[in-house]
């Protein structure tokens, strides 16, 4: 299978017809206003992708705002349908977070120590990255877990009375 395209009539009227093309108004302008033209276009659509940059952002922030703010009223929900049988819960809750987020940092530190211990070829092979998962992910993973709970939980407390 063969294709033929013929060019030759596009290049045709292009010579026959050169004052189709756009002819400059006037001189060029100096190479100095051309550039601080282009640098002033630059510099605008960069304003406008900074503007855009921003907007997102806001609505981001917005957006992370409501889900928390969700997340919450869930979670005074259920603390409040349990009240009468948990009345100390999130007061608990708040006093055993530090302690629970102290262990969990713990956790991560002895994590890093051992694989600065064991150097750059510490999880060389699948067999070392397998094992360093299985350690690691599963009791790093339910314990943040298990404190986003409890931080959650703790979060609904009443605030604290100040004494005079």
């Amino acid at each position: 299978m063969q294709f033929h395209f013929d060019i030759s009539s596009n290049q045709a009227n292009k010579e026959a017809n050169p004052q189709q093309l756009p002819q400059p108004a006037g001189p060029p302008a100096p190479l100095g206003e051309r550039v601080l033209e282009v640098l002033q276009q630059t510099l605008e659509l960069q304003r406008q992708q900074f503007a855009q940059m921003n907007q997102l952002l806001a609505e981001n922030l917005n957006h992370a705002r409501a889900a928390h703010a969700e997340h919450m009223a869930r979670w005074k929900g259920i603390i409040g349908r349990w009240d009468k049988d948990f009345p100390f819960l999130p007061e608990l809750c708040k006093q055993v977070y530090p302690m629970m987020e102290k262990a969990y940092v713990k956790m991560i530190h002895s994590m890093v120590t051992d694989l600065v211990d064991q150097g750059d070829d510490a999880m060389e092979s699948e067999y070392e990255l397998m094992d360093f998962i299985d350690k690691n992910g599963v009791r790093l993973g339910q314990f943040g877990h298990l404190l986003g709970v409890v931080g959650a939980i703790s979060e609904t407390a009443p605030p604290q009375q100040q004494q005079a």
